[in-house]
């Protein structure tokens, strides 16, 4: 799924929120692992739940295996941080988000903040 444009040596990434509501019709009835299907449709997402709660590092990991070689995430930085703290004295929660969004390895392009 590397879309190019020609002479474009960059892949042109394209995703949708990880939204279920936003979603709800997008995936085919009886559909078990929806990350699974997503990502024969779309070669990144933006990542919500990330914004909600704080995943260990091996759901991160378990995410990145589930996903074809180039598929992208965009994890939105937790609201604790961003919210909550409104980026004060927020250090240890940031250190803490990046550890686990890190097993993402190569599959993590940015940080998504709101």
């Amino acid at each position: 799924m590397e879309n190019q444009k020609p002479g474009n040596s960059k892949p042109t990434l394209v995703a949708l929120s990880g939204n279920k509501t936003d979603l709800k019709n997008f995936y085919p009835k009886g559909t078990k692992d929806e990350l699974v299907y997503y990502a024969t449709q779309f070669n990144s997402i933006e990542f919500n739940a990330s914004f909600y709660r704080l995943f260990p590092p091996e759901q991160y990991a378990k995410w990145k295996d589930l996903t074809p070689k180039g598929f992208k995430f965009f994890p939105k930085l937790g609201q604790e941080i961003s919210h909550w703290g409104r980026l004060k004295d927020t250090e240890n929660a940031v250190d803490q988000f990046i550890a686990n969004v890190s097993h993402l390895e190569k599959n993590w392009v940015c940080l998504s903040c709101r």
